[in-house]
């Protein structure tokens, strides 16, 4: 979780920091709208990274029934 929290802030950041730079600079050439539209196209990637996540911790993988919850010391039969 942690790579993706870094991955999505970088690319909200990188959006605006670009938006800033043509706002002040007024650049309009061809090779700055690519590098725009390439970190623009990141947010739905890190987006799309955000909704796997979630998918995956809403529907973990069926455990075997003989494996004890979570916390729960195994105990062997024995003793």
């Amino acid at each position: 979780m942690g790579r993706h929290l870094m991955f999505y802030m970088s690319a909200i950041a990188a959006v605006f920091a670009l938006t800033a730079i043509r706002i002040i600079f007024t650049w309009e050439q061809n090779w700055f709208f690519l590098l725009n539209l390439v970190i623009f196209a990141s947010v739905p990637l890190a987006m799309t990274q955000r909704l796997w996540l979630q998918w995956r911790a809403q529907h973990p993988p069926m455990e075997p029934p003989s494996t004890p919850p979570h916390g729960t010391p195994r105990v062997d039969e024995k003793v």
